[in-house]
């Protein structure tokens, strides 16, 4: 990937994917610090549609919920195996990815630091 642009509220990202067929798009993104990101389709050579979001939601106790939304749309008849491969494999490892990056950042377990210190 390649970031295009950077504004206030997100990017502007270049992608390329190698699959049966190169796959290349661009999408912009807007970001809601701690709350959101989510995107939509600016260009593609194959997609029509790619707009989705992670959204994140406090549940206390040092827990949060993950919702991960996904509207693609091709530009032509994709075969059922490639739409079984995305959704069955690659959705699987991007999920996987974005919980061990999470748990690296911020493993479970880790308390809070209330930012004050007693003596």
């Amino acid at each position: 990937s390649e970031v295009l642009d950077k504004t206030k509220t997100g990017f502007q990202v270049q992608f390329v994917l190698d699959m049966m067929k190169r796959v290349e798009y661009t999408i912009t993104t807007t970001q809601k610090v701690n709350k959101s990101l989510s995107w939509t389709l600016v260009e593609s050579n194959l997609l029509q549609l790619n707009n989705g979001s992670w959204t994140l939601k406090s549940l206390g106790g040092g827990e949060t919920e993950v919702t991960y939304s996904l509207e693609l749309g091709f530009g032509l008849f994709v075969p059922k195996f490639v739409m079984d491969k995305m959704t069955q494999v690659m959705l699987p490892k991007m999920l996987a990815g974005f919980v061990e990056r999470s748990e690296a950042l911020f493993p479970p377990g880790r308390k809070k630091s209330s930012g004050s210190k007693k003596s």
